[in-house]
């Protein structure tokens, strides 16, 4: 028996401005700058971090950390989230401010 996943398509505006923001990784002490058009997973990924991750389509969750602070976007469901200590998929969503992660 297997099972298999369609992912829901990441949205990506290609007219939307293309901006860059500070993320934080408080357990390891590292500042890096990424792109609000991009997953944070993949993001952190391209600069040689490597959280813990599985699907990457936002379904097993096994790559969700604290957001501590900042504001988020869903890229499959465009919904932004500015809440502070809450779960974050890394995965599907991409910054869209500043963000501090406990990574």
């Amino acid at each position: 028996m297997s099972e298999s996943f369609t992912p829901m398509a990441l949205s990506i505006d290609e007219n939307a401005e293309v901006k860059t923001f500070t993320v934080t990784l408080t357990k390891s002490n590292r500042i890096v700058e990424v792109s609000n058009n991009k997953p944070l997973l993949k993001a952190l990924q391209e600069q040689g971090i490597n959280p813990p991750h599985g699907c990457g389509m936002g379904i097993c969750n096994t790559c969700s950390c604290e957001k501590l602070t900042g504001t988020t976007q869903n890229m499959q469901n465009k919904s932004v989230c500015g809440n502070n200590n809450t779960a974050l998929r890394l995965c599907v969503n991409a910054a869209q401010g500043p963000v501090s992660l406990d990574l």
